[in-house]
């Protein structure tokens, strides 16, 4: 007669129905995960949207409908650019050649998708322009910030455009954020703290049109800010520490 088994202790016994546990579902999750390999993990092929022949491409836009792409085509002498616009699938494409002694960059769709705000920059000038899509020829709207990287951005109603304005406030360095209405050319500089260093740029429109949201600063210490417009004196900082802001 063999002698009886010693009773395994209770903490044993409950190490080893834990261990059991754990494989078990382990060995579930990997049967699940074999089963339900989602889509969105298989390859992925990317297309080029623009065929520029070797030169540099920037800035792209989507007019809001998503069926037109505008971007800067830099040219031969890659010095100077020019605004293209195409249908996403590279149809009817278009380079608007206007000012061969200056570059044409950063252009955005009016939300209608009509029209095209862009920046013209030449050595000692720098203008806000807008123009028809497809057709026609632009025409200035206000100066901008010589020697100054920023954007324009289009209200959510189409009737003004912000950005960066050659004026600097009373008691700042670097010039600031200014609003102009496109139906009678009428500049408004934003009452903002002075800039104590570099600039005010890439301001954007909420969607409702009631904030702005810009960085300040430059190179690789900048901060985002949104003020109200209602409130434009009092803008609020975003960033918890000074870093490059796109």
């Amino acid at each position: 007669i063999e002698p009886a088994q010693r009773a395994r202790p209770a903490w044993q016994l409950a190490l080893g129905l834990a261990v059991a546990a754990a494989v078990g579902a382990l060995a579930t999750i990997a049967l699940v995960g074999r089963s339900a390999t989602p889509e969105s993990s298989a390859p992925r092929t990317l297309s080029a949207l623009t065929n520029p022949d070797g030169m540099e491409v920037r800035f792209p836009a989507l007019s809001p409908d998503g069926q037109l792409l505008a971007y800067a085509e830099f040219l031969d002498d890659a010095n100077t650019s020019a605004i293209v616009v195409q249908g996403i699938d590279g149809a009817g494409r278009r380079r608007f050649d206007e000012d061969a002694g200056a570059s044409d960059l950063r252009p955005r769709f009016s939300p209608d998708g009509r029209k095209l705000a862009f920046l013209r920059r030449a050595p000692e000038r720098c203008e806000v322009r807008v123009r028809p899509v497809l057709a026609g020829e632009s025409r200035r709207v206000a100066d901008c910030a010589v020697g100054v990287p920023s954007s324009v951005d289009w209200s959510p109603d189409g009737a003004r455009l912000a950005f960066t304005s050659p004026v600097a406030m009373d008691g700042g360095s670097g010039p600031g954020i200014a609003l102009v209405m496109l139906a009678d050319g009428a500049v408004s500089p934003l009452p903002l703290p002075p800039v104590a260093r570099g600039a005010d740029t890439d301001p954007r429109f909420s969607p409702d049109g009631r904030q702005l949201a810009f960085a300040r600063g430059e190179d690789s210490d900048r901060d985002l800010l949104l003020l109200d417009l209602d409130r434009p004196d009092r803008p609020r900082v975003l960033s918890t520490e000074p870093s490059r802001i796109l």
